[in-house]
């Protein structure tokens, strides 16, 4: 279902799911805009457009679906993605190439995401965004404790998304100057 809500989102749309109950079914329903008849036409940025996001992400999510969707996601709001699954990828990674955000799952199949943004924060200087299927008052603190500048509960909405990555960019650029 999160998977479906992302793309409804990014299409302008959404999903909705009703139920009388247990055992009685139910509906689905997925709303996007329709399209003009002349598709042929190149697209054009709409008027009061929030200019892209230009940054380099890593991110770091062991669940390929939700990998592939957040993914797609980051590169509609104009950010450069490089990928990994597990701590072990996203070090390497960091080795190979600069980056200006890490956005990581905190469960990882090789060890923690609190693990990687402390060690990625030291070595690096990364601001962070960590995702969790926990949000209570404690999981925070303890991703802020690790280094993390926001932490996001999954399924994490698009616009949600998009307004904490345009906080940290402009702290980013801001502290680069």
């Amino acid at each position: 279902m999160a998977i479906s809500q992302a793309l409804a989102q990014l299409h302008g749309g959404n999903i909705a799911a009703e139920s009388a109950g247990v055992c009685a079914g139910a509906t689905f329903s997925f709303e996007v805009p329709a399209c003009d008849a002349d598709t042929t036409a190149a697209p054009e940025l709409a008027t009061g457009q929030p200019p892209a996001i230009n940054c380099r992400i890593l991110f770091v999510e062991d669940n390929t679906d939700t990998r592939e969707i957040m993914e797609l996601a980051l590169r509609a709001l104009g950010c450069t993605i490089t990928t990994a699954s597990s701590t072990a990828e996203a070090i390497a990674a960091a080795e190979r190439e600069p980056f200006d955000l890490l956005i990581s799952d905190i469960g990882l199949p090789d060890g923690s995401g609190l693990d990687l943004m402390r060690e990625l924060r030291s070595r690096h200087r990364l601001r962070g965004i960590a995702l969790s299927g926990f949000g209570r008052e404690q999981d925070v603190a303890r991703s802020k404790d690790c280094g993390f500048d926001a932490h996001l509960v999954k399924p994490v909405s698009i616009e949600i998304l998009e307004q904490t990555l345009r906080e940290l960019v402009g702290r980013v650029r801001w502290s680069a100057l």
